[in-house]
C-alpha cells in the first residue's frame, strides 16, 4: 500500500538534525520497495520550510530545495508516485467539517482524505491527526513510524 509522506516525514529524510531523522530512516530501511507518494501540498511545504532562513540555522534557496526534492523522489529502492490534488474540502463527501478540531488540522485532514481516495495511507509523526473527520477513514489510514 502506498504511503503519502507528510511534510514532516519528507523533511526528516533529508535533515540529520530533525528529531525524526533516525526513525524515518529506520522506517525506510524496513520498507525498501514500498511505494511512497507526494502531492502538491507536501512538496510545496517541503520546499517552503527548507527555504526559510529560520529553519535549523541554515537556509537553502528555493531552487536548492526543489533540486533536493527531485533527488529524494528518485532514490533507488523506494518507488515514488505523485498524487495530484483532485478534490476540494468543500465537497460534502470529502470531510466532515463539523468534526475538524481547529485550523491546525485542516491540512492533515485533507491529506488523510487524499490518501483514502488514492487507496493509500498517510505516513506522519503527528499523533493528533484527526482522521475521524474523513468519511470512510479508520485509524489504519494513519501510519506513525516508531520514534
Amino acid at each position: 500500500m502506498t504511503r503519502l509522506f507528510d511534510v514532516n516525514a519528507l523533511i526528516a529524510i533529508v535533515e540529520q538534525s530533525h528529531p525524526f531523522h533516525r526513525p524515518m530512516h529506520a522506517w525506510l530501511q524496513k520498507h525498501v520497495g514500498v511505494t511512497w507518494a507526494t502531492c502538491p501540498i507536501t512538496e510545496n511545504g517541503f520546499v517552503r520550510v527548507l527555504s526559510q532562513s529560520s529553519f535549523q540555522g541554515q537556509r537553502r534557496s528555493p531552487a536548492d530545495s526543489i533540486e533536493l526534492l527531485r533527488r529524494v523522489r528518485q532514490t533507488p529502492g523506494w518507488p515514488h508516485i505523485f498524487w495530484p490534488d483532485d478534490y476540494s474540502i468543500s465537497e460534502p463527501s470529502s470531510i466532515n467539517a463539523a468534526l475538524v478540531p481547529g485550523h491546525n488540522q485542516i491540512t492533515d485532514v485533507y491529506l488523510v482524505a487524499l490518501a483514502l481516495r488514492k487507496g493509500g495511507r498517510l505516513l506522519t509523526f503527528d499523533r493528533r491527526t484527526a482522521w475521524q473527520c474523513v468519511p470512510g477513514a479508520t485509524a489504519s489510514i494513519i501510519e506513525i513510524p516508531p520514534a
